[in-house]
């Protein structure tokens, strides 16, 4: 793998005239991966701003590259495909474009992401999923206001599972509110995220197969 950038540096930002990353194949032909450009400004407390940032890959990328973002190893595997044009901060970007990512293990909930498809369109972000969550495959649809800044809103959730044991799924999410007050504590305020700056209008769950170790 080869990058190639050209970039224009200072103390207050960077201007990525292009960054490509490169892949030879067996036959020594050269195959372009990525591409990015755009403006990143530097600004206090080590937050970024991004100005037309751009990103688009032609063949599937590492999705370990997220974490370089979310600043700790969360996604071990899967890949990514972006066509994404990129404002705001790190904090509150407002992105534009398709994203979708294949294979991601994620361990909130024992989550694995197999397939996920998001649409950000300017005023709202619809997005596909499938995957499953504490062993239980699922289907997901929603559809979320695209806004970079609290509270976030959620105006339609559809999850379609095909079975769910409801003790296995109580004590996840008793072992996560543990989790979340223990990062709660430690955390600083202004990078925290707290689902309470979530705003959920609308949500449906359906089953097509068995609820088991359900006691009414």
């Amino acid at each position: 793998v080869t990058i190639l950038s050209d970039a224009d540096i200072n103390p207050d930002g960077i201007r990525l005239n292009s960054l490509r990353l490169r892949e030879y194949e067996n036959d020594n032909s050269v195959k372009n991966k990525l591409l990015a450009s755009g403006n990143i400004s530097f600004l206090k407390n080590n937050i970024l701003k991004f100005h037309n940032f751009k990103i688009k890959t032609f063949s599937p990328i590492s999705a370990k590259l997220f974490n370089i973002v979310l600043k700790k190893p969360t996604i071990k595997h899967g890949n990514f495909d972006a066509d994404l044009l990129i404002n705001g901060t790190s904090l509150a970007p407002y992105a534009l474009g398709n994203l979708n990512i294949t294979g991601v293990d994620i361990p909130l909930l024992d989550a694995t992401i197999k397939d996920i498809d998001v649409n950000l369109k300017n005023d709202y972000i619809f997005v596909n999923a499938k995957g499953a969550i504490i062993d239980n495959e699922i289907n997901m649809y929603a559809k979320a206001l695209n806004s970079p800044k609290p509270p976030y809103t959620v105006e339609d959730v559809q999850i379609k599972a095909e079975s769910v044991d409801l003790n296995k799924v109580a004590q996840k999410l008793d072992d996560y509110s543990t989790e979340r007050l223990k990062a709660k504590q430690i955390s600083s305020g202004n990078t925290a995220f707290s689902p309470e700056q979530i705003v959920l209008k609308n949500a449906e769950i359906s089953f097509s197969g068995s609820i088991d170790n359900l006691d009414l």
